[in-house]
C-alpha cells in the first residue's frame, strides 16, 4: 500500500500492537508479522519492479529467465 516497508511499519505497527493487546495475543510476534508483510509487499510492489527493470535495462524481459531455463 505504501511502497516502503519502513513507511508501512510506521503506519501500521502501532495498530497491530494495540490489536494484539486487545486480543491477548503476543505483541512482538504480531508486530514481527507486520514487518514480514511489509517486506513481502515491498518485493511485489509494482513501483519497485518497474524501477528495477528500468535501472537494469530489462524492460520486456522480466520472464525470459524462466522460459530459457524451462521452468
Amino acid at each position: 500500500m505504501s511502497g516502503s516497508c519502513t513507511v508501512s511499519n510506521t503506519l501500521f505497527s502501532s495498530l497491530q500492537f494495540k490489536t494484539a493487546t486487545l486480543l491477548a495475543m503476543p505483541q512482538v510476534l504480531i508486530v514481527a508479522l507486520q514487518n514480514m508483510g511489509g517486506a513481502i509487499g515491498n518485493m511485489i510492489c509494482v513501483n519497485n519492479i518497474v524501477s528495477v527493470c528500468a535501472t537494469t535495462g530489462t524492460m520486456g524481459n522480466e520472464g525470459s529467465f524462466y522460459y530459457s531455463k524451462g521452468v
